[in-house]
Order: C-alpha cells, then sequence, then structure tokens
C-alpha cells in the first residue's frame, strides 16, 4: 500500500504517502511565504525545517504503528 490515494490528504494510509503530501504542503506554504517576504534564506530555512518536521512526525506515526491497522 505504497500508492496514493485521493484521500491521503486528509488522513495519509501510508508513511510514503505521509511525506509526500507534507511536503507538497510545505512547498504550497513556501510559496506563500514568499510572495511576503522574499527572502531566499528565509525560504530555504523554511523548507529545511518543514521537510525534517514532517519526516520526523512520520517516522512517530509509523513507530507508534499508525499506518500498520491501516493495512488490516
Amino acid at each position: 500500500m505504497d500508492s496514493i490515494n485521493w484521500f491521503d490528504f486528509i488522513t495519509p494510509t501510508s508513511f510514503s504517502s505521509a511525506v509526500i503530501i507534507g511536503i507538497i504542503i510545505v512547498l504550497i506554504l513556501m510559496f506563500i511565504v514568499w510572495i511576503q517576504v522574499k527572502k531566499i534564506k528565509f525560504i530555504i530555512s523554511l523548507f529545511i525545517t518543514g521537510t525534517i518536521t514532517v519526516i520526523v512526525l512520520a517516522l512517530l506515526l509509523d513507530w507508534l504503528g499508525y499506518y500498520d491497522w491501516m493495512s488490516l
């Protein structure tokens, strides 16, 4: 179950879909912030911080077994 479904933006069903949807949301936020700020250093730090946060939280959910019960 590693594919991305249309409803994964509401509740991700796998680790990979959670990371991909999370990074897409971070990219959208980066674009909105770039329109307002226009500082490339700030945008890069936002991307790095957002990506690390998405990966750590998806790993935490995977470690807690959140994605395992969905495959039953």
